[in-house]
């Protein structure tokens, strides 16, 4: 309070004689009237739980230190000692790109002596000497500090020159401790938008009487003062006329004191860090600064005393000889004043700046007294108190202090004037027993005694000097074993590798057969894991194809084309925190993959049908859109595909059973998808064209090895029928580069070749006709020698199986005589079947789908049976 309010205040009162408080030391639970409008005033330390004296006022313990608003119109912070802090959004600006967020964060109204780590909720943001964030935030976050002491420097020409003009060479706020920070968007790191944004901040820097320089500390006494002294959130009170600098400097010595600690080692005996804005009282600010030290204030006659929580020993005594008359004395504590233990809270640096409980102390022969109840009281020093030894010390003070039950009040003669409030004094009483019994002077003021003298009558409390005893084997470690250990909620664990596999589905649309990619993984085993999300790409693309998060740990790809892919999968949190990723890969053959050979196959002769039977394909692009495509070889053991004919037509994918023409020989299967692509591996059943009709052969037409029948875009070379090349002779530019003359630009497609004699029954007759065909399929161009791998790799000599071409034989039929002018039917495919005729004649028809292949026949005959 300023000089002269009190000064005037202490001439109209004691002008008037009237009743005048000279001191009043508030304690526990009383919180009021810290100097008001009158001559002297006491601020006790404020050791309790309940804050809310003053209910609809601002405290500090009911402020959200922790937290970064954006405020239009918000109050200036102080900060003293260490403390963790949030602030206020000063300017907000957001990129043109929509990508980028600048920050200016606004810690403290005045100057500060260091800006410590910075944290994004409960998470410390490592950072570079340049302010550029390390770890999970690299690339993203970027932060300046400004402790306020530039002048007129920009303190962020970085935010100037990145912000359009919006943040000029003129915005300083000089003397304000400050933040800029860039985010750049990221929904992984800021799943939620704009993180909760604080700092560890060390505070003011305060006058020191004993050094004479202003610098920082956290000395409780000296933070006290310069909260007394300061005219712009303080008090105002001018240090040199209205601060007794004895009493401050002996304060300032108790809080520098060194005490022992448990674990070795000393830490200052009253050391404070926190922080509130001017909204606060200043009798809230002030006392929860006294009660870190355990200590009190008194303005005695315009001047503020300031005294640590330490014993002092009685100057002055006190006997019956002072008294102007009898005294009241009060031998108990009420019960809602008493307690026999000790518990609450502190601010705990190493949780994070949390408010944290401190050990409970408690007295068991205190206990006793009280008839066995535990009695708690509950005190609250989260507003300037960090560290969990101190918060012990001042709970083992506040407990032995409430146990000084006794206390007297009394009106003496002006001889005890010399008492101050606030200090120790001695009485000798012989009623009482008292002999230089200690006491502390809670109040007094003037009184008009019975005679009708000026008197001053006195309140005071017993103390001791145990109460401010300490040894570090009274210290409690501060929550040693947790009852739990919460992981780090911006972390995430992340989930097991994705396991693909794949497999054809029939789509809804009519779309036809597609494939699809199914990928499980591994729950993470993070407890806040909330959902996950898979990611694809064909190796050689930059970017990853991403799913829709999902909760399940699996999920599929539907019409995915094939190729070799990357894979990963992360899990996010409840928040939004995404994990690492867990990766594989995966080779999609989808519907280039060649299908599954024909199994299970059988063959049943009747009548002169082969009944064949197979299992269900299980290839789905088989069944859907495919076939099973036959051929037959004359051979009737170590048949393959590429010495076969097809016979008869195709089955249907999804049948299990087809009926072929009877012939004997080897039949061979395999499965075409909706692609075109075919199985590998042929499968086989041979069977003798049996018959329980006995057959006898009438006549054979065979064309090989002469071949001299008419052909069509086919030649016979070397006794082997084959189509032709497709390429003309005169057109060949170099004749030594040709391989092959007979295949030089590929070879005809298709072409056909008229047996050269038919067959004439003389009359009509039912006959069987069975066509016999045998040869080869050929690459052309697979040379022995224009093949460089080891001849064990070879997979044969003849060319490759699989082969692209087919041949079979054609019939015709009439009932006249053929060597006149008949009426032939239409050409028909011959494998194996029966007619009603005279005359026949036949042709052989080849195909291929590939140029490069080509068919080699060496048999090619037609037998005439009859039944006998």
């Amino acid at each position: 309070m300023p000089t002269s309010i009190i000064a005037a205040v202490a001439g109209a009162v004691i002008g008037a004689w009237a009743e005048v408080t000279i001191g009043t030391i508030l304690f526990a639970g009383l919180v009021r009237g810290v100097v008001g409008a009158v001559v002297s005033g006491v601020v006790g330390g404020v050791l309790r739980g309940d804050t809310d004296d003053d209910r609809g006022t601002p405290t500090i313990t009911q402020q959200g230190r922790m937290l970064t608003v954006r405020q239009a119109a918000a109050p200036w912070q102080v900060i003293y000692g260490e403390r963790r802090v949030g602030g206020v959004f000063t300017f907000i600006e957001v990129s043109s790109d929509n990508q980028t967020l600048h920050l200016v964060i606004t810690l403290a109204g005045h100057e500060c002596n260091a800006i410590g780590n910075i944290y994004f909720d409960d998470e410390v943001v490592s950072l570079d000497g340049s302010g550029n964030a390390t770890g999970r935030y690299a690339g993203y976050v970027h932060i300046e500090k400004s402790l306020g002491n530039e002048g007129d420097v920009q303190p962020f020409a970085t935010l100037q020159a990145a912000s359009a003009g919006k943040w000029t060479l003129n915005h300083k706020q000089r003397g304000r401790t400050k933040l800029y920070v860039r985010l750049t968007a990221n929904p992984d790191l800021f799943p939620s938008g704009t993180p909760n944004i604080t700092a560890v901040v060390q505070g003011r820097k305060m006058y020191d009487p004993r050094s004479t320089l202003t610098a920082y500390s956290a000395n409780v006494a000296l933070c006290a003062n310069d909260y007394l002294t300061n005219a712009t959130f303080g008090l105002g009170a001018t240090y040199a006329t209205e601060i007794d600098e004895t009493t401050l400097i002996a304060a300032a010595n108790l809080c520098d004191e060194d005490v022992s600690l448990a674990a070795g080692g000393t830490e200052d005996r009253y050391r404070c860090g926190g922080a509130f804005d001017l909204t606060v009282q200043p009798r809230e600010v002030l006392g929860r600064l006294l009660a870190a030290m355990a200590g009190h204030a008194v303005n005695v006659g315009g001047k503020w005393y300031l005294f640590g929580g330490a014993y002092e020993a009685p100057t002055i005594t006190l006997d019956e000889g002072d008294l102007a008359g009898p005294i009241r004395v009060q031998s108990l504590v009420g019960r809602r004043e008493n307690a026999n233990g000790v518990k609450g809270k502190f601010t705990d640096p190493n949780s994070s700046w949390q408010v944290t409980d401190f050990p409970a102390l408690g007295s068991s022969t205190y206990m006793a007294e009280d008839g066995g109840e535990r009695v708690w009281k509950d005190i609250d020093l989260s507003a300037f108190v960090t560290s969990g030894t101190q918060a012990q010390r001042l709970a083992k003070i506040e407990l032995l202090s409430l146990r000084q039950g006794l206390s007297f009040v009394a009106p003496f003669k002006l001889t005890a004037y010399q008492v101050q409030t606030g200090r120790t004094f001695a009485m000798n009483n012989t009623k009482f027993g008292w002999s230089g019994k200690a006491f502390r002077a809670d109040s007094g003021r003037f009184t008009v005694n019975a005679d009708g003298t000026l008197g001053f009558e006195i309140a005071g409390r017993e103390i001791a000097s145990t109460i401010w005893d300490w040894n570090s084997s009274e210290e409690q470690t501060v929550d040693a074993a947790p009852n739990s250990n919460l992981p780090d909620p911006f972390t995430t664990l992340p989930p097991g590798a994705p396991e693909v596999t794949e497999s054809l589905y029939v789509t809804r649309d009519g779309g036809g057969t597609k494939a699809k990619a199914s990928a499980t993984w591994a729950a993470s085993t993070d407890p806040y894991s909330d959902r996950y999300q898979l990611e694809y790409k064909l190796v050689t693309d930059p970017e990853y194809t991403v799913r829709p998060t999902i909760r399940a740990t699996a999920d599929e790809v539907l019409d995915i084309a094939p190729g070799f892919y990357d894979w990963r999968v992360k899990a996010i949190s409840a928040i939004g925190v995404s994990s690492a990723y867990s990766y594989s890969q995966k080779e999609i053959f989808g519907l280039s993959a060649r299908p599954a050979d024909v199994s299970g196959l059988t063959l049943q002769a009747a009548g002169g049908i082969a009944v064949l039977a197979w299992t269900l394909h299980p290839d789905l692009d088989v069944r859907e859109g495919g076939h099973i495509q036959f051929r037959h070889s004359e051979a009737t053991s170590g048949a393959v595909w590429s010495e076969a004919f097809t016979i008869g037509d195709a089955a249907p994918g999804n049948a299990g059973q087809w009926i072929l023409p009877l012939k004997a020989g080897t039949y061979l299967a395999k499965a075409v998808d909706s692609s075109g692509l075919t199985s590998v591996n042929a499968a086989s059943i041979s069977t003798k064209q049996a018959s329980i009709h006995a057959f006898s052969t009438l006549n054979t037409v065979q064309e090989d090895s002469t071949f001299s029948g008419t052909h069509s875009s086919t030649i016979a070379i070397d006794s082997v029928l084959k189509l032709l090349g497709s390429g003309m002779f005169d057109a060949i530019p170099d004749l030594d580069a040709v391989a092959s003359l007979d295949a030089y630009g590929g070879v005809a497609a298709s072409g056909t070749y008229t047996f050269a004699t038919g067959v004439d029954r003389g009359s009509v007759e039912r006959v069987r006709v069975t066509s016999q065909i045998d040869g080869i399929i050929v690459n052309l161009n697979d040379k022995i020698d224009s093949r460089t791998g080891s001849i064990d790799d070879w997979l044969n000599f003849d060319g490759t199986d699989g082969a692209e071409a087919d041949a079979y034989v054609e019939m015709r039929e009439t009932d006249d005589n053929p060597s006149g002018s008949p009426t032939w039917s239409a050409w028909n495919r011959l494998d194996a079947s029966e007619h009603e005729c005279r005359g026949l004649q036949f042709r052989a028809r080849l195909s291929t789908t590939d140029p490069a292949y080509n068919v080699h026949i060496d048999t090619l005959r037609v037998r005439v049976d009859q039944r006998t």
